[in-house]
């Protein structure tokens, strides 16, 4: 106990209750010992103990002995067996164990530097790095991550990629209907047969909104909706996995209230006070029951604790219950091995795929620098200076690219790592090659340069492949950022304070107190170091040296004078060598390790009718490029395809019927007007048989067929041998006979109109429905219209006008059909 206060300044109450219970749990690092252990209020802390405390945990064996027994030997022994030249302070012997707490922090105050003592102290939140983080650093594999034990349901990738980027932009207006479609989608329901089940149905429910969400293009919402999801797939930091009747009062209580907070705010201005400020107001509603209080903050939370994750936001400085502790954030590192390996599997993908490489940057940006993920949205292709020995990179939140979090945000930071100045050049180079001006994004859209391109999902991707090379389910992306200020600092020399400036300042943070206590996590090294220094200058006799390191009389002594040295460096030097030689469990005892294997890199959706028809349909709303493909998460090969098909499809039409002229205009989308109408009831049978078609060699006679028949918007008849295949494809839709209408002009050929009519009843099974009308100018003799069942009965009206759905749906069927033939 006495080694432990002394030696390895553990001098706080709460600490050396916590650490005494962990010291059985010692272990080796390389040539250093560890004990780690969680203080009172959740900060994790460690400790590289001094040879005095091995060899007295070896004396101990196995006996384990309650504290405060512990402590009263200890005051018995001060009181009656200390030695009075031994006292630093001019006061009388301790008279009980807080009073000799206070004296050897008393002690260590004016050993130690400020930082340090404020470390031993517990004034700083500094948390160690955890004996897994170190296990992974001396075997070089990830912890294995076994989600089933604790129930973890699997994660829709596709779905939170879009949301992730739906988050990127947008406003936070509206979106009222959609927390209401979330409140719907977690409530619990009995009939299920288990809680996994309700989880996974909530999920299914939850990732069915995920469309809707990013259509709507308001961030507060998605934002809920991910917080949502993380509830029910995973739980909180405290409990994992939730139950679905905590999951139901968490969204009941905390989802309205926050959505009505967020909703007027910008995602940049969710800082902590803000943020501190809409609990408070939440907490104080009146609507909350007094004994719904304790629920409600537990809520709040938990989504303060994922928007640490999502938006990066500052962790809460104080509980907002009493009786729930804030956790300290995890004080984990991502070794460079690590980040070797996630590069190297990026660098075997194919180089054609933009946004592999685009996050293949942002890791060597992240691990040549100590910056946020923001920070890689911030920067300029005039920002990258590619220097011989360097790549210099401006963070310069101009407001094309936002704002930054303060003055210190924008500045300048040093990359002398090559493979990462490799990297970072020859994504400046590509940048340039795609017509990029020196004022666009480094990381900018090329068909909107000032936006950055699909921030979210690399950001997705990001926590993704972290996750999978350190095998910790907890990492994320502001790791990356403590973990260059941890490796970098371990690397300099303990006085070098230029270095701790200048790594300070390329942070972002205005003080380097800031950078040391709060991102820097290897403290007990230097601490070690500075106690060893003290320690080495205590004096003490042969016999308790031989004592302490189990050693016979007299064999300190002729060490002492065959070397002819120090005997108070002979006496620490023997200890030691005991120390080492003490049978300690190693770091990676316990632990089950497996070689990390490489997450399943996200890529474009497969080409499919419906995605075809979910792009056409946004381009028919007037939505812009990067619009689409940010709603339906293509990649710019994706939405070139479907570019180019929609101007040869101009070009074909374009000084030739003059039906078409008005949907040949380069601005406008041909049958943009019939998008609105694809779901009205007569076309549900052919827009389910389109959905269910997998290839499209099925529909291409179809669509050859509807080309041909098509004038203006009408179904032309002259050619009926044309027809058939749309004829019989509408037959097989379950399209009935009397749902088929024939039109013809008084003035027509009963030749053509006969053999119209026989075709279809030899495809259909029966005569369809003929009407006459006056002769009208460019329409067809003979032209054929569809009508819904429940008006059967009733002559069609504006028959050109209720075509326009059944020409989107082909339209976009021929698109399928185009972009399809371009892939191998």
């Amino acid at each position: 106990m006495l080694s432990l206060i002394t030696f390895d300044a553990i001098a706080t109450p709460a600490d050396l209750d916590a650490a005494w219970d962990a010291v059985p749990r010692i272990y080796r690092d390389g040539e250093t010992v560890c004990l780690e252990w969680c203080s009172a209020d959740g900060r994790q802390d460690r400790r590289v103990l001094s040879a005095v405390t091995v060899l007295s945990w070896s004396a101990q064996a196995s006996h384990e002995t309650r504290l405060a027994t512990v402590i009263d030997t200890v005051m018995s022994r001060v009181r009656f067996g200390i030695d009075p030249s031994l006292q630093r302070l001019p006061t009388e012997v301790p008279s009980s164990f807080d009073q000799l707490l206070d004296w050897v922090r008393h002690a260590l105050l004016t050993a130690l530097s400020g930082d340090l003592f404020a470390h031993v102290s517990g004034v700083d939140p500094l948390t160690a790095v955890p004996r897994s983080c170190l296990a992974r650093r001396r075997r070089q594999l990830a912890l294995r991550m076994d989600e089933a034990a604790v129930d973890v349901l699997p994660e829709h990738a596709d779905s939170t990629m879009v949301l992730m980027d739906a988050m990127q932009r947008g406003d936070s207006e509206g979106g009222a209907q959609l927390i209401e479609q979330i409140r719907e989608a977690c409530r619990p329901n009995p009939d299920e047969p288990n809680v996994v089940a309700q989880r996974r149905r909530m999920l299914t429910d939850l990732h069915v909104l995920a469309a809707p969400a990013a259509a709507a293009n308001q961030w507060a919402a998605v934002l809920l909706l991910l917080w949502a999801v993380d509830l029910v797939r995973r739980g909180t930091r405290r409990k994992r996995p939730l139950s679905p009747y905590t999951i139901e009062p968490y969204i009941h209580l905390a989802l309205g209230r926050l959505w009505n907070a967020l909703r007027g705010l910008r995602a940049d201005e969710l800082d902590q006070l803000d943020l501190w400020r809409v609990y408070e107001q939440i907490l104080a509603d009146p609507g909350i029951e007094p004994s719904q209080r304790g629920k409600a903050a537990a809520a709040l939370t938990a989504f303060h604790e994922f928007a640490e994750t999502v938006l990066d936001v500052p962790r809460l400085a104080h509980a907002l219950d009493a009786d729930m502790p804030v956790l300290a954030p995890r004080a984990n590192v991502v070794w460079p091995h690590e980040l070797h390996w996630m590069l190297d599997r990026l660098a075997d993908t194919s180089p054609d795929d933009r946004l592999v490489r685009q996050l293949e940057v942002v890791v060597a940006l992240l691990m040549g620098a100590c910056v946020r993920i923001q920070d890689a949205w911030h920067v300029h292709v005039f920002g990258v200076q590619i220097f011989d020995e360097e790549v210099v990179v401006a963070i310069d939140p101009l407001r094309s690219a936002g704002s930054g979090k303060s003055a210190c945000a924008r500045r300048q930071v040093e990359i002398h790592d090559p493979r990462c100045r490799a990297l970072l050049s020859r994504w400046h180079e590509r940048r340039l090659a795609e017509g990029a001006l020196p004022r666009d994004l480094l990381f900018g859209d090329p068909g909107e340069p000032r936006r950055a391109w699909r921030a979210g999902a690399t950001e997705l991707l990001l926590n993704r492949w972290l996750k999978a090379a350190t095998g910790d389910a907890e990492i994320g992306t502001h790791a990356l950022r403590h973990s260059f200020a941890t490796i970098a600092r371990a690397a300099m020399v303990d006085g070098d304070q230029r270095k701790l400036d200048r790594m300070s300042t390329q942070a972002g943070h205005a003080a380097t107190r800031t950078t040391l206590t709060n991102y820097v996590h290897l403290f007990e090294l230097p601490l070690r170091r500075q106690l060893d220094q003290a320690i080495h200058a205590l004096r003490m006799t042969e016999a308790q040296a031989c004592r302490l390191s189990a050693t016979r009389p007299g064999w300190i002594r002729k060490r002492r004078q065959r070397s002819a040295s120090d005997p108070v460096r002979v006496a620490w030097a023997a200890i030691e060598e005991r120390a080492a030689r003490v049978d300690i469990p190693d770091v990676a005892s316990e632990l089950v390790f497996q070689s990390p294997r490489a997450p399943e890199t996200a890529k474009s959706p497969a080409w499919s009718f419906e995605l075809v028809l979910q792009c056409l349909a946004d381009l028919a709303q007037d939505r812009s490029a990067d619009q689409v493909r940010l709603r339906r998460g293509i990649s710019i090969e994706q939405w070139h395809s479907i570019d180019a098909a929609v101007r040869s499809w101009r070009e074909a039409q374009r000084g030739g019927s003059p039906y078409l002229a008005e949907n040949v205009a380069d601005n406008h989308l041909p049958f943009g007007e019939g998008f609105a109408r694809i779901n009205h009831e007569k076309w549900r049978p052919l827009l389910a048989t389109l959905r269910q078609t997998t290839h499209p060699d099925k529909v291409r006679p179809v669509c050859d067929a509807w080309r041909h028949l098509l004038r203006g918007r009408y179904l032309s008849l002259a050619g009926v041998a044309t027809a058939l295949p749309l004829l019989q494809w509408l037959a097989d839709s379950g399209v009935r006979p009397e749902q088929l209408v024939v039109l013809h002009q008084t003035a027509h050929e009963d030749s053509a109109l006969d053999a119209a009519l026989e075709a279809i009843e030899a495809v259909v099974g029966g005569l369809p429905c003929v009407h006459a009308e006056r002769p009208r100018r460019g329409r067809p003799p003979v032209y054929l219209t569809l009508r819904c069942a429940r008006v059967i009965g009733n002559k069609p009206s504006n028959a050109g006008l209720s075509m326009t759905g059944l020409h989107a749906l082909l339209f976009s069927a021929w698109v399928w059909v185009e972009v399809f033939g371009d892939r191998p």
